[in-house]
């Protein structure tokens, strides 16, 4: 079996159980997965160890050969199965970076100040057989939620993972939606969101939704085959890569997994990714309960380059994910690199998330902010002590940092912006400005605009991307 860097699910077949007598009533399998013949727990490496299902993850080339098998018993007896060969293709030799961001087991009374409650939703932990785990309540609205607002995060490389099981199937059990909750920080209302949820109701029991922060725009899929039962337990992972959402879901109590995966683009969004986002779970309809909900940065690849940035770093309107100038960036690079750009960005939303951004442990920075801050009249000082610390941040720990001057905009002059770069870094800085700028010297030339005066199109684009790749063997 040859296993890529990205996760993946090695499944326990069904034929293992062979040899067992059927369990009697009450009782279950238990799974313990190996490698190389020695049990494995729950880590950095795998997830979902006593589960029959075992997530793969952040391994390098350093794992080529590991045997993996797994053990399923019950009071009857246990059996082993077939040993499946790990390879690793395209694996780095440097070691897997720390990827947990977040992670809530709820074994707790509370449900805790870092969750915030939104819209009177009603959500809290659970009691009795649902003791330990989060309980969503949900009244068939789609305004109420809970969103973890100590781990903020943005970029293209994330994965949710989380244990559910419902407590009845009715015709107003619609389920739960978990994702990533995004708002724009310059005016705190517009949601870019996308979540994943399993179906409850009649009629649609385990089916599989993708949607959008509007939850008008769904992709659905056929339903889970068995159907799952209420008290089903459902092992699910929801993830984002560039612009591909993918929610992989298996059922660890009667067997059966389904897999939907859909483009962001084709909810008609004109940015990639959210801004800042935050794990949240959304409440439909319903009890439904969430365990070990936990979210994961999937890049996987220390020493590597982070470029970071707002919409325009994000590719808004970009007709295509490879015809942004970070696309350009990453054809042309010889190593591995990372987009960190989320669209709205300022230099304070990139302070927020620097914990997250330090976790990908880059060599080197491509740093294109503070556009926005001056287009929403933030105070020069403030700007400017922003990007300083945003620097330092990353020069503090040996990271080099290459500074993309902004891209011109009309209606608003960021001349202030390029002569602070160009005079405070004056040998490491790349230009991006002069490529697009048109004859009054500041604005976005007609020839690279997308139409709004701020956005370049593919040939803006093209030209940024070109001036990067240009001066990449000019820096160490």
């Amino acid at each position: 079996m040859i296993l890529t860097r990205s996760k993946l699910w090695l499944l326990a077949a069904v034929a293992l159980l062979v040899g067992l007598c059927l369990p009697e009533q009450g009782q279950s399998f238990t799974y313990q997965w190996r490698t190389n013949g020695v049990p494995i727990a729950d880590g950095l490496y795998w997830i979902g160890t006593a589960t029959p299902s075992l997530i793969v993850t952040n391994v390098d080339t350093n794992y080529n050969g590991r045997a993996l098998s797994v053990v399923v018993a019950n009071d009857c007896g246990s059996v082993t199965s077939i040993v499946a060969t790990l390879t690793v293709t395209n694996g780095a030799s440097s070691p897997p970076l720390s990827s947990t961001i977040f992670s809530d087991d709820f074994n707790r009374v509370g449900l805790g100040e870092s969750w915030t409650i939104y819209n009177g939703a009603t959500i809290g932990i659970g009691v009795g057989d649902n003791a330990n785990m989060m309980e969503c309540d949900g009244s068939g609205t789609l305004t109420e939620f809970a969103s973890w607002t100590s781990s903020p995060m943005q970029g293209e490389n994330w994965n949710m993972t989380w244990i559910q099981h419902a407590a009845s199937i009715s015709s107003t059990t619609y389920g739960t939606y978990v994702g990533m909750r995004a708002t724009d920080p310059t005016d705190g209302v517009t949601v870019r969101s996308y979540a994943a949820a399993v179906g409850y109701s009649t009629g649609s029991v385990g089916d599989l939704f993708i949607s959008d922060s509007s939850f008008n725009a769904i992709k659905s899929s056929v339903a889970l085959s068995p159907i799952p039962e209420a008290s089903d337990v459902l092992l699910c992972s929801f993830s984002y890569n560039v612009s591909t959402l993918t929610f992989y879901v298996t059922n660890t109590t009667q067997g059966g997994s389904l897999t939907l995966s859909t483009n962001c683009l084709d909810f008609g969004a004109t940015y990639l990714r959210p801004e800042i986002g935050y794990p949240t779970v959304w409440a439909i309809g319903g009890y439904v309960m969430i365990d070990n909900l936990a979210v994961r940065n999937t890049a996987t690849t220390a020493n590597s380059d982070l470029l970071i940035g707002d919409s325009i770093g994000d590719g808004y309107a970009s007709t295509d994910a490879t015809n942004r100038f970070f696309g350009i960036m990453q054809k042309a690079s010889a190593g591995t690199i990372y987009n960190c750009s989320a669209s709205s960005d300022m230099t304070a939303q990139v302070l927020m998330v620097m914990p997250q951004l330090l976790s990908y442990q880059p060599a080197k920075v491509y740093l294109m902010i503070g556009g926005n801050d001056i287009y929403h009249g933030v105070a020069t000082d403030t700007w400017k002590t922003n990007y300083l610390n945003i620097v330092s941040n990353f020069t503090g720990r040996g990271i080099s940092v290459y500074h993309l001057l902004p891209t011109p905009r009309t209606a608003n002059d960021l001349t202030a912006l390029t002569n602070f770069i160009i005079s405070t870094y004056p040998s490491s800085y790349i230009d991006t400005w002069t490529p697009l700028v048109a004859p009054d010297g500041h604005s976005l030339t007609n020839t690279c605009d997308i139409g709004d005066g701020v956005h370049p199109n593919d040939l803006g684009h093209l030209r940024v991307g070109q001036a990067i790749t240009n001066a990449y063997g000019k820096f160490p």
